[in-house]
């Protein structure tokens, strides 16, 4: 039996994370419903019994559109993914799944206000990859993994700016090594 409600033992950030106001509500609630497998993907619609053309995935047609494969296992995904944690300054770390992301998060480094900040930014990259898709779905429009990376980047600036410590970081700094001067 599914729990619709935020509690502690289904929210994907109780993990020691006390920033939670720093990234957007939309973009944690997503990740929320992500984690739990309650975002709206082919599969899941064709459980339901709405009728699809097919149920693999519009970006690559080589698997089946479930949540982890959207978000990331995709290589579309993969690829934005890969340039995020490189920006960030992190290995290519292999997520299998967005629980597996969320694990990763809570563990990685001892530093709170970069592993917030990690948060914020992978929540992002999560919705703006959702937000890509389904600009392809319904609006007919493809978004190369390369303007999907440049809107993350811009969009966890400006919410670094807005709602983080980070008022004063300057925006070439943000664009090379932002992780280093913290």
């Amino acid at each position: 039996r599914r729990s619709s409600s935020l509690d502690s033992t289904s929210w994907p950030f109780n993990l020691g994370f006390s920033f939670l106001s720093w990234p957007s509500w939309f973009w944690v609630l997503h990740v929320w419903r992500a984690k739990l497998g309650w975002i709206p993907y082919v599969v899941a619609l064709s459980h339901r019994g709405v009728s699809m053309p097919t149920t693999m995935c519009g970006a690559c047609n080589n698997d089946e559109e479930t949540c982890d494969h959207i978000l990331i296992s995709c290589p579309m995904a993969k690829e934005i993914m890969d340039s995020i944690l490189n920006w960030c300054g992190i290995g290519c770390e292999k997520f299998s799944s967005v629980k597996y992301m969320l694990c990763f998060i809570s563990r990685w480094s001892g530093n709170k206000k970069k592993q917030s900040l990690l948060n914020m930014i992978l929540c992002g990259t999560l919705w703006c990859i959702w937000v890509g898709r389904n600009k392809r779905i319904f609006e007919n429009v493809y978004m190369k993994s390369t303007m999907i990376v440049e809107r993350i980047n811009a969009l966890s600036f400006i919410w670094s700016r807005h709602r983080t410590s980070f008022k004063k970081i300057d925006w070439r700094v943000w664009n090379i090594c932002f992780f280093h001067c913290l």
